[in-house]
């Protein structure tokens, strides 16, 4: 194994495995692009549909950190919600260009839109001819020409609690707008933050954890948040949070008490989008689902002439661990 004497864990070699596959495949991708001549003609964007999954048990490794931010992966605190993307676009976007602006998944239809239309090569309307689209054309706010066209995201709605099937024991609402961020009943599992990563590699490529910026370390957790085994073990029904990313973008200094305004405002925003939210259908899981029984593919299980399984209740528990 190429990674067994850079990581501890088996977990992380996987994980190293699967990236370094990953980097491959791009670079054939890029390389066939240029090899054909249609390098000025393409863009290519990479992003990611949440943050890393972490675990508060530092004792679990889990190969993932989203340092400095708080939270991960199912959280709606920054560590779950907020993602590094980029876009390749010879000729179209200037190397290194950044843009802090906040983009929300669904501005990639119309940003993509745009670009083909731009080309000639589609009728410049609404793809989507039923509904208007929740997303906006950020082309030009990705390029710097133009400021931040979005100015509000709403994060969540989950209606579900006792567990939900994210894990939460209440509802739980996010909204973010400008600089601000409203939480109501609490934003995780995960609550809290991790520490600094450190080197768990053992080879001569070893990174120095002191080139991490350290921009976050002056940070001081809030009065209400003392430490993440206490974060765990809260009530959080009905419990709000109030965090000015811009300034606090670790979310350690909860302030919906300096700023009762910007709670009740942020609170009708909520209320309006819930007045037209769809119920959402989560059901309990079906261990028949299991990719393992499909050579390890997600499927449909239940077409007709497909075969059904039937589970001894020790197989489900073992099937849902």
């Amino acid at each position: 194994d190429r990674y067994a004497s850079h990581f501890r864990y088996e977990d992380e070699q996987v994980f190293a495995g699967m990236v370094s596959a990953m980097d491959e495949g791009i670079g054939n991708i890029t390389a066939a692009i240029r090899d054909s001549g249609l390098k000025e003609d393409t863009v290519l964007i990479f992003a990611s549909d949440n943050g890393g999954y972490v675990n508060n048990d530092q004792e679990l490794n889990t190969s993932s950190s989203n340092y400095p931010l708080r939270g991960g992966k199912i959280s709606v605190y920054e560590g779950g919600v907020r993602t590094p993307s980029l876009v390749w676009a010879p000729n179209r976007v200037t190397p290194g260009e950044q843009t802090s602006a906040m983009i929300h998944v669904t501005d990639w239809l119309p940003t993509i839109w745009s670009l083909a239309s731009l080309q000639g090569k589609l009728t410049p309307n609404n793809p989507i001819q039923t509904k208007p689209l929740d997303g906006v054309n950020q082309w030009d706010v990705i390029c710097g020409k133009l400021p931040p066209r979005r100015e509000e995201i709403l994060i969540n709605i989950d209606p579900f609690s006792n567990p939900s099937p994210r894990g939460h024991q209440t509802a739980q609402a996010a909204l973010r707008w400008r600089d601000w961020k409203l939480i109501i009943g609490g934003g995780g599992p995960p609550f809290g933050w991790v520490p600094k990563p450190v080197p768990v590699c053992r080879g001569i490529d070893c990174p120095d954890t002191e080139d991490i910026p350290h921009d976050f370390d002056n940070y001081h957790h809030s009065q209400e948040h003392v430490n993440n085994e206490e974060l765990n073990d809260m009530d959080y029904t009905n419990y709000t949070e109030l965090y000015n990313i811009k300034h606090d973008p670790a979310e350690t200094w909860n302030v919906y008490r300096q700023y009762p305004g910007v709670v009740e405002f942020l609170r009708r925003k909520l209320d309006g989008y819930n007045q037209t939210a769809v119920p959402p259908l989560c059901v309990p899981i079906d261990p028949a689902s299991n990719p393992k029984y499909f050579n390890n593919t997600w499927m449909p299980w239940k077409d007709e002439g497909m075969v059904q399984y039937n589970f001894a209740e020790e197989e489900v528990e073992d099937l849902l661990t």
